[in-house]
């Protein structure tokens, strides 16, 4: 239930975005406007929120209590454990 609540959200995240994007003309990369990141908080896009964690939204809440966020960071960690093991062993190890 969780990962479709974060799919909606990133799709409706997407969305809002591309709209934003092609009513300026131009692809947006990052939003760093207060007043836009002020709205998607006020929609409930707040980092926290994505994952359900209510207002305390530091990363070891997020750690400890929102499994998707869990395991994001523990995909993440382990590609990055795989690269730099590739890395050190000098290239692909496929």
């Amino acid at each position: 239930m969780k990962r479709l609540a974060l799919l909606l959200a990133a799709v409706t995240l997407a969305a809002f975005l591309a709209q934003a994007a092609h009513a300026a003309g131009r692809p947006i990369t990052i939003i760093d406007d207060p007043q836009v990141l002020a709205a998607l908080d006020a929609r409930g896009f707040a980092f926290a929120g994505i994952f359900d964690v209510g207002d305390k939204g530091d990363l070891k809440t997020l750690y400890d209590t929102a499994s998707a966020y869990h395991a994001i960071v523990e995909t993440v960690a382990a590609d990055v454990a795989a690269l730099r093991a590739e890395m050190k062993a000098g290239g692909s190890t496929k």
